[in-house]
């Protein structure tokens, strides 16, 4: 590949590789909101909500990423909840309804945006375990990006393009008539503990 074709690709493979990671980390969250052999329901996104609001200092603002499949389930969940879907001026919203807007339910549910207070996302890069996705929630600043010293490329090697503050490099191959560039990106991604940002793992059913 040319120097300029392999630039063109680092935004949107680094990007990824970010965001598989950050999947990775979200995983392994000790905390977890479980409906593990089960879909994921409204039930489940209110249990996530309040489990936020009990939460020193995490109550509103929370972040899920979420895999497609949960995302679905939960809109189906939502359109299957009648007390939701056929709302009138003069049929106020029943106690354990809360506060949320009916067709504000429906509305940001199928538009997978900020639900209940929380900031949704979803993406196939969410991991699986024991037949279940493995979603999580988190507060702004639970997982931490560390760039890692470049220390270790061999001496010699010539170094064309760098974005330090990704910890990427891209090194030109001194092996002729092959004329070669390899880009890498030393970094890491970690979860902070419970006790600095709270966050939860999402479990539900591989359907």
């Amino acid at each position: 590949a040319t120097l300029e074709g392999l630039l063109s690709q680092v935004p949107g493979s680094l990007g990824k590789t970010i965001r598989q990671r950050l999947c990775v980390a979200g995983s392994g969250l000790s905390q977890s909101i479980s409906a593990t052999g089960a879909v994921w329901t409204l039930a489940k996104q209110f249990a996530l909500a309040n489990a936020a609001n009990e939460t020193e200092g995490a109550s509103g603002g929370l972040i899920a990423v979420m895999h497609p499949e949960q995302v679905s389930d939960l809109r189906d969940s939502v359109y299957a909840a009648s007390a939701y879907r056929f709302p009138t001026q003069d049929q106020p919203i029943s106690d354990t309804a809360g506060e949320i807007g009916l067709h504000r339910i429906q509305r940001e549910a199928g538009f997978v945006n900020n639900f209940l207070g929380i900031s949704t996302y979803q993406s196939v890069d969410v991991q699986t375990s024991g037949g279940d996705h493995v979603g999580f929630a988190f507060q702004p600043g639970k997982f931490v990006f560390a760039v890692a010293s470049t220390a270790s490329i061999p001496d010699g090697s010539e170094i064309v393009a760098s974005l330090p503050e990704f910890g990427v490099v891209i090194v030109k191959s001194h092996a002729p008539p092959v004329l070669r560039f390899d880009a890498s990106a030393h970094f890491g991604i970690a979860a902070v503990s419970d006790t600095v940002r709270a966050g939860w793992k999402l479990l539900s059913v591989n359907d």
